[in-house]
């Protein structure tokens, strides 16, 4: 493709998402252990229940804005004429106030309940800045969807980098002084951290909308482009975002704290942390943020669903690549990593940790289907599929009092799997059938028992936390040499690979 979303754009991108990620997870990481040694388990976990209710509030609060992001920002991209494309950005961005402002009065007049009904009565006191923080996080989250949409990693990463900087040092100085940081306090740094990254979003908005506006209309780009199933699509996936809610995981954080209290939602908290560091920093997230657009524009230009295809399978098979050593590793590892890492406050994450990251792998399932169905604006497979995952649900009531923290983590397999069966299974029906090459994907499995074998072999006794990180760091690499041995990438992904991957990081 010529234009915004050519190669050599993606190139450009790619390599702004490198400059920005590392420095960003390293902060990112950090900013979680002084967060983690900063407050009382009991306060952590509530940390961990309100940013899941502020995720769960920016989804809810969308009325369909995000799948416009995700889908439609593209696609105006290269139809809308340089000159109208700023107007479209910010009457988008205006909408997502409103939105937010309208959604969050009923949870203002609400809160004393709603706090109290999921077990959070001490940020009741402090409602006033849960509020405050409702709102600039769901801003600060739009703007970085609509940068992802416009290939603009390099304007996502500096707003991460900015926030986790924020973040560890507002906690590093309580750390220092060896302080008690009371939960109030913790809000407020997440107040500030958004305030400034809003402010940084809008100027580099500003700047990238003020430098297209001038750029010469190209062939087949109207001043008033508007596509008739936009609304339609974006109000059908925005009912599928609000129910994915009801078996999501933000949804099990506050169910957690409302069943097993606070301190187990601060242990699932800090797991659910640590296996996010692998989703969303290794190579398979940077595929799967960087490639959503190409997708959309792509099929936008040519209709290619063979395209579609090869693209979602790359996204697949990069994040098992991460995933199957992340789970043979931590089921060995875990205990050992988990108590160091916390500071000896959650000792026993073991297998926790492998069941979140077998989660993890059907969520990625689940999200280059999403993927796909979005694409393709087949938002009713995504309506269906998340209503039959809703049942799943009331197994979370049975199962987390006979298996604690397990119990919830199982029920969300469970639920992710009948999503996956359901939207293949609605994809056949319409003649679009997804593919995954089973081969492949079995090889890497082999490879993992491998790994699981030899890590077996040669265990140490519980607690050498110098030989459990050198495990994890040669264990990692080890599947990678027998990932590129084993070669999952056929010959048409290697060849859309080849585009933007030097030939060496192809697994080729």
């Amino acid at each position: 493709m010529s234009g915004h979303y050519s190669s050599q754009q993606a190139k450009q991108s790619l390599l702004h998402f490198f400059a920005g990620k590392g420095a960003s997870a390293l902060l990112g990481i950090a900013g979680l252990l002084l967060a983690v040694r900063s407050l009382a388990p009991a306060d952590f976990g509530l940390m961990v229940a309100v940013l899941a209710f502020a995720e769960i509030f920016y989804l809810v609060s969308g009325f369909g804005l995000s799948t416009q992001a995700q889908r439609y920002v593209a696609e105006y991209r290269i139809k809308l004429t340089p000159s109208a494309f700023p107007g479209f950005i910010w009457r988008l961005q205006l909408r997502r106030l409103l939105y937010s402002v309208l959604f969050l009065m009923p949870v203002v007049l609400g809160a004393r309940w709603l706090l109290a009904w999921f077990d959070m009565q001490p940020v009741y006191a402090v409602w006033p800045l849960f509020a405050v923080l409702l709102l600039l996080g769901t801003q600060v989250r739009f703007f970085d969807e609509l940068f992802g949409s416009l290939l603009l990693q390099g304007a996502v990463q500096a707003s991460l980098l900015l926030r986790n900087l924020l973040k560890l040092c507002g906690y590093g100085v309580f750390v220092l002084k060896a302080w008690s940081m009371p939960v109030a306090t913790a809000l407020w740094i997440e107040v500030v951290m958004y305030a400034a990254a809003l402010l940084l979003s809008i100027w580099q908005m500003a700047r990238y909308l003020r430098r297209t506006a001038g750029e010469p209309a190209g062939d087949g780009q109207l001043p008033h482009y508007r596509n008739p199933e936009q609304e339609g699509v974006s109000r059908r996936f925005y009912l599928v975002q609000c129910l994915g809610q009801v078996y999501g995981s933000n949804a099990q954080a506050l169910l957690t704290t409302r069943l097993l209290g606070a301190v187990q939602t601060a242990a699932l908290g800090f797991a659910q942390s640590l296996t996010d560091m692998v989703r969303n920093y290794l190579p398979a997230q940077l595929l799967l943020g960087w490639i959503r657009p190409l997708m959309v524009a792509r099929y936008v230009e040519h209709r290619d669903y063979a395209q579609l295809q090869r693209f979602a399978n790359i996204i697949l098979k990069a994040n098992l690549l991460a995933i199957i050593p992340a789970c043979v590793l931590m089921f060995g590892h875990g205990d050992t990593i988990g108590a160091w890492l916390s500071g000896g406050r959650y000792p026993a994450l073991g297998s926790l940790l492998a069941a979140l990251f077998v989660l993890i792998a059907l969520q990625t399932m689940h999200l280059v289907l999403g993927l796909v169905t979005l694409t393709i604006e087949k938002a009713g497979a995504n309506i269906w599929a998340t209503l039959l995952a809703c049942a799943g649900l009331p197994l979370a009531l049975l199962l987390a009092p006979q298996w604690g923290l397990m119990g919830i983590v199982v029920t969300l397999c469970i639920s992710e799997l009948i999503w996956i069966a359901t939207v293949l299974l609605l994809l056949w029906r319409a003649a679009m059938p997804f593919v995954v090459e089973p081969g492949p994907v079995l090889r890497l499995l082999l490879a993992g028992g491998a790994l699981a074998l030899l890590d077996h072999w040669l265990s140490q006794p519980v607690g050498a936390v110098w030989w459990s990180l050198l495990a994890c760091v040669l264990g990692g690499l080890l599947f990678l040499l027998l990932s590129w041995w084993l070669r999952p990438f056929n010959v048409a992904e290697r060849a859309m690979l080849g585009k933007v991957l030097p030939a060496r990081l192809r697994f080729s």
